[in-house]
This record gives structure tokens, C-alpha cells and sequence, in this order.
């Protein structure tokens, strides 16, 4: 993560550090995402991740229960809300959620999902709701079926251009 975005989003407040020790990177995650970051997924392990008995996450039992569930989506309403206070980020900034959306370049469905969620729960009246799903519909169908078209069309191209050039 680059220094300019890390500066944005720490140090987290005091009050915050306690929900938040265990899955820390969540935070950096979260913050990068309000702060305009953009995030890209490698398809690799780059680090090791070691189980120790005593792992605060890895061998919690109660991760399935509704009431663990519960006060973790209180402790992200918490975080979600210190970050855009933080970054001076409005509320109502949740309803650009799809422009977000765009700026992912191959999103997958688990993504999509994610965001149309994030628009029916919070996001603007019934006429804003339509035209925000259309932006998701049109940029999943753009990115994964049109730029593998005409990725395969510029690489045919190039090919052709070579073989009149030798």
C-alpha cells in the first residue's frame, strides 16, 4: 500500500483499536477503498499465514453464530463511519457505490453481488436504485465479455501488423 493512502487512513482512533487487533487488515482494506485507492487482486501467495493455537481468528469457534455476526456488523458500522468522518467523506456517499464499481477492471459476480447489495440496502430513491443497477449491469458485461473481445481483436492486429512487417 502506498505511503499517501496509508497517511489518509491512520492512525485509527483509539476507541476503535480494540475491535480491531485481530483483523487489522480489514481496516487498511476498508480505509483504502473510502480513500480512493485503487486495489488490484494477484492471483498468488505472497506470504505465509502461520495457525498458532492461541490465533484469535483462525480458531474461533463462534465465527457461524448470529450473535458474533451481529457485533461484527456493529463493529463495521463503527469503522465505516469513523473513516468517513475521518476522510470527510458524507453519508450519502454510499449512493456513488456503483461509480466504485466501475473503477474495478475485471470484477467477478462475488463483487457484483457485494455492490448490488450495498445499492439496495443504502443506496438512493427507486429511480436512483435503477439507474445505479444499470451502471452495475453494463460495467460487469463491458469488462468481462467486451475487453476479452477486443483484447483478442488488438492481439490479432498486432499479429498481423508483424507479419507485414517481415
Amino acid at each position: 500500500m502506498r505511503r499517501p493512502v496509508i497517511a489518509k487512513i491512520l492512525p485509527l482512533p483509539n476507541h476503535l483499536r480494540e475491535d480491531w487487533k485481530t483483523r487489522a487488515d480489514d481496516c487498511l482494506v476498508f480505509g483504502a477503498s473510502l480513500a480512493g485507492a485503487r486495489k488490484m487482486h494477484l492471483n498468488a501467495d505472497l506470504i505465509g499465514y502461520r495457525i498458532h493455537g492461541s490465533n484469535a481468528y483462525a480458531n474461533n469457534t463462534k465465527l457461524g453464530d448470529p450473535q458474533a455476526f451481529f457485533e461484527r456488523q456493529i463493529v463495521l458500522d463503527r469503522l465505516m463511519h469513523e473513516l468517513r468522518e475521518h476522510l470527510r467523506i458524507p453519508n450519502s456517499a454510499v449512493e456513488h457505490s456503483h461509480l466504485e464499481f466501475k473503477t474495478i477492471p475485471n470484477p467477478t459476480l462475488k463483487q457484483f453481488h457485494e455492490y448490488w447489495r450495498m445499492l439496495q440496502q443504502h443506496g438512493a430513491g427507486n429511480t436512483g436504485k435503477l439507474r445505479a443497477a444499470g451502471t452495475l449491469i453494463k460495467w460487469l458485461i463491458r469488462s468481462r465479455y467486451l475487453t476479452a473481445h477486443r483484447q483478442t481483436q488488438t492481439y490479432r492486429l498486432s499479429a498481423s501488423n508483424l507479419e507485414r512487417q517481415e
